[in-house]
């Protein structure tokens, strides 16, 4: 038994550590709308929903059988089979949910799991079926079918109902309150923050007790026969006293409404999805246990682990829920994964995360279709009313003490709240394992549509966020299960060895998804904190830091073009596939930088103008230049990639020379910034007339070139493109470099009248 104690030992370690990647990754779920709302600090959230795990952990003991048994019939395996069973879905687990925490994107830790136990089950079912001669089709008797299409069925069934419930309760309740809420809440706030606090107190408290561990059937029995009076009563009291709150002081009662949602959903999570973090190990340490008291441990079937009156210890689930207390509070990944969904759902326009794709610009479309239609035979006064309350220009930015702004307002946040714990916790009174992910990530994107979130600068963006992350927990169920069955079928076939490929595969996954989330943490903190315009940082240190972004990426851009030349002449297809995704990553900061100038547009300020008006043209030209390099590197390496002729030796010498006069351009840009008094301008125009030239003669010599010799086809189109490209460069080098320029002198007058003062 000393190979099973340590499968079991590092069965124990492998869930606290899925515990806490596990939570990284759902904190969304139960945080979202607290934080997207700023209804109060970031920490007095985390110890909110912190309080509400720890609560939540004590309702979860009767969810911890569907580990034991909900997957895999018990009774067929032995305790080795068992434990390699266990111990394979839980390394594939960690390893993916640290990978979808290392990317920041929302997955399901329900599927996650369920898919896993169904992977490994599978693997360690054929190879005891194969190594015993006994048919495949006898798979169904070891694995249980019935259950695990239930669960399946349940996910999909409480994602549908998520999407409805959660468009239809927003759409009533912007009806009632409109964006302009404030007016309405005293008269209509109470009862408002009543009925939601009533509902979720129902579904999380109420429904949840027949599970709990410390309650008696006396005590469920008195309530299940009060119900009804209960209810009314808590409405009734909480009425009373939000009003009295509304009447006497000027606090927003909704606030207490959603810091109460958030612990309420932070437990119903705890609630039903702590199963999929520790309901393994637990079922590994029941099993061991069960073995141990046979007089043939390794050979006796597990069908006591089937039955049902196997409860864990409170101080188990205590211990578990500190554990992810402090995931929540230290995990990093965590609030990657949180800015993902709120991102996807916040009102109004700014830095989107994710770029367009064909299915999500179709979906727009019709969409965009459908709602014209509607609008048309809606008689005019029902759709004058309706348009006046989901007026979205009433609707105020909530600011924390950061300074950063809300992503929605309080009354869909109140909405997401009490949809999502009302599905989750009927689903743990029904013991079926729901996705949190998918319901509260499905009800947040459906109360954003009523909300007009999605505008049409915004939607198709959006929208391919939603089917990135959908798309992500459908590879999720699919790639768990391949990926455990292999664990599980290798470890089985070789044994010992087999256990220690896994953990180190493990380890190996491990610190290679730490090193790309810190580079990836440090990308996204450098394209969305460090120039997303906040007013009052307005002032003209803002002008002066934001200026000497600009050139920055001017200068960035010139060389990568250069180096986009350079590799092409080398044949260097590795180094131009990594520059392609660099000139991407610059393309979209730009666009976050040409937001700002935009933004800082409606800002009155006298003084800059001036400032403004060439910003917007550096603006427009810096863009020009981020397409081109995207452009020209895109062309570069699949021309590389797919193994074209080779440039002639010719054509390979002009280019490097085009190349190293960019990258004098690069310098020249430096030179404006240091020496913006000094800096002559005919000295700028005469390096590009000289450029054009050059660039002119070269096309006359590919011309004769071309005479003689047509082909290669591809390749003279590559070189004809490329000085095309190098013409249209030169030009808006000229109108840069002059905007640059007068902007720089700008500055220097502006901080020079500040030093004075």
């Amino acid at each position: 038994m000393e190979l099973q104690l340590i499968i079991l030992i590092f069965l124990i370690i492998l869930g606290i550590i899925d515990l806490y990647v596990g939570v990284a990754n759902d904190a969304v779920n139960f945080t979202n709308a607290a934080i997207g709302s700023k209804v109060a600090s970031f920490r007095v959230i985390m110890i909110v929903a912190g309080l509400g795990m720890l609560l939540g952990v004590v309702y979860s003991g009767g969810m911890m059988e569907i580990a034991r048994k909900g997957i895999f019939n018990p009774g067929y395996f032995t305790l080795d089979e068992v434990l390699v069973i266990l111990l394979a879905a839980m390394v594939a687990d960690v390893i993916l949910l640290d990978f979808f925490n290392t990317y920041g994107l929302p997955t399901s830790t329900t599927v996650s799991i369920l898919a896993d136990l169904l992977g490994a089950a599978l693997g360690v079912t054929i190879y005891k079926l194969v190594s015993s001669g006994l048919p495949l089709s006898d798979m169904s008797d070891y694995i249980n079918v019935q259950k695990v299409t239930s669960i399946f069925s349940s996910i999909v069934l409480s994602i549908i109902t998520a999407f409805i419930f959660g468009t239809i309760a927003q759409f009533f309740a912007r009806l009632i309150f409109s964006f302009d809420y404030m007016k309405r809440i005293k008269y209509f706030g109470a009862a408002w923050g009543a009925f939601a606090t009533t509902f979720m107190l129902y579904f999380v408290f109420i429904k949840g007790l027949k599970h709990a561990s410390f309650i008696t059937p006396e005590l469920l029995g008195y309530i299940n026969q009060n119900l009804v009076l209960i209810l009314i009563g808590l409405f009734i009291g909480i009425t009373l006293i939000f009003q009295i709150i509304i009447a006497i002081t000027k606090f927003n009662i909704l606030k207490i409404v959603i810091l109460f949602g958030t612990f309420a959903l932070a437990m119903s999570f705890a609630s039903n999805d702590l199963v999929n973090f520790i309901g393994v190990p637990l079922a590994g340490l029941d099993a061991y246990n069960i073995a141990s008291q046979s007089a043939n441990p390794t050979s006796i079937l597990m069908v006591d682990l089937g039955h049902s009156d196997i409860s864990p210890p409170v101080y188990y689930l205590l211990f578990a829920g500190i554990i992810m207390f402090g995931s929540l509070v230290l995990s990093k990944k965590a609030r990657s994964v949180t800015k993902t969904e709120i991102s996807l759902g916040r009102q109004g326009e700014g830095f989107e995360r994710f770029q367009s794709n064909a299915l999500a610009r179709a979906l727009v479309t019709i969409t965009i279709t459908i709602t014209q239609f509607f609008e048309k035979i809606t008689p005019t006064p029902i759709k004058n009313f309706v348009k006046k309350q989901f007026d979205t220009t009433q609707f105020k930015f909530e600011v924390d003490e950061n300074g950063e702004r809300s992503s929605f307002d309080i009354i869909r946040a109140s909405v997401i709240l009490a949809i999502s714990s009302a599905l989750i916790s009927l689903g743990t009174f029904l013991k079926l394992p729901l996705s949190t992910t998918y319901i509260t990530f499905i009800t947040a994107m459906a109360a954003a549509l009523p909300d007009k979130a999605w505008g049409r600068e915004s939607a198709v963006y959006r929208v391919s966020g939603v089917l990135t992350v959908i798309g992500g927990w459908m590879v999720t169920a699919i790639f768990a299960t391949l990926f455990s069955l292999t664990i599980a079928f290798v470890v089985i076939s070789i044994g010992t060895f087999g256990v220690i490929i896994a953990l180190l595969g493990l380890g190996l996954v491990f610190w290679k998804n730490a090193i790309d989330h810190r580079k990836r943490a440090e990308k996204e903190e450098k394209s969305e904190k460090a120039y997303v315009f906040q007013d009052q940082k307005l002032d003209s240190s803002y002008y002066t830091e934001l200026i000497n972004q600009i050139a920055n990426y001017v200068n960035t851009t010139y060389n990568m073009i250069a180096l986009s030349l350079d590799r092409l002449v080398h044949n260097d297809a590795l180094k131009l596939r990594k520059l392609r995704s660099e000139a991407r990553d610059v393309a979209r900061e730009v666009n976050i930088l040409s937001i700002n100038i935009i933004n800082m547009l409606k800002v009155p300020d006298e003084r800059m103008d001036e400032f403004m008006n060439f910003s917007t043209k550096i603006m427009s030209n810096l863009q020009n230049l981020a397409d081109r390099v995207q452009l020209l590197t895109e062309q570069n390496y699949y021309y590389i990639a797919n193994s074209h002729t080779l440039l002639s030796e010719e054509q390979a010498k002009e280019i490097q020379s085009i190349s190293d006069n960019l990258s004098q351009f690069a310098n020249i840009i430096m030179n404006v910034i240091n020496n913006v008094e000094d800096y002559k301008e005919a000295d700028i125009e005469e390096k590009i007339d000289a450029f054009k030239k050059k660039i002119e003669e070269l096309n006359k010599l590919q011309v004769e070139r071309v005479k003689h010799s047509p082909k290669p086809i591809k390749r003279n189109l590559l070189y004809f493109t490329i000085l095309s490209d190098m013409d249209l460069i030169a030009d808006n080098s000229r109108t840069l470099y002059r905007a640059l320029r007068r902007v720089f002198k700008k500055i220097s007058k502006e901080s020079q009248k500040k030093d004075n003062l």
